[in-house]
């Protein structure tokens, strides 16, 4: 089933995080003892992902996970927690005119 989701992390608004044990994930909230336990989430940090196999992060977000877990993400996947926690209502401070103030 899906919900509706806003998720920060594809509309600019918030920015990929690096963890301290060398995984890049979609944001800072997706960096968690709960997330790593999760089914879904827990592919992020499968050791093939980690940052000391790949040249660049670009490489890493064009992977098989990467690209399941985006799609889920753009789908509004109920299974996405943390993302429905975070980012489940549009952001207040994403106006249409702060919108335009960003473009310009």
């Amino acid at each position: 089933m899906q919900r509706p989701l806003y998720p920060k992390c594809m509309n600019g608004t918030r920015t990929r995080a690096l963890t301290a044990d060398g995984y890049i994930v979609p944001c800072c909230w997706t960096d968690s003892y709960k997330s790593r336990q999760h089914k879904i989430y827990k592919q992020l940090f499968d050791p093939a992902l980690h940052i000391n196999n790949f040249e660049n992060v670009e490489d890493i977000e064009d992977s098989i996970i990467w690209n399941k877990i985006e799609v889920m993400i753009d789908y509004g996947h109920e299974d996405l927690d943390i993302c429905h926690r975070m980012c489940g209502r549009p952001n207040e401070k994403d106006t249409p005119f702060r919108q335009k103030i960003r473009s310009e």
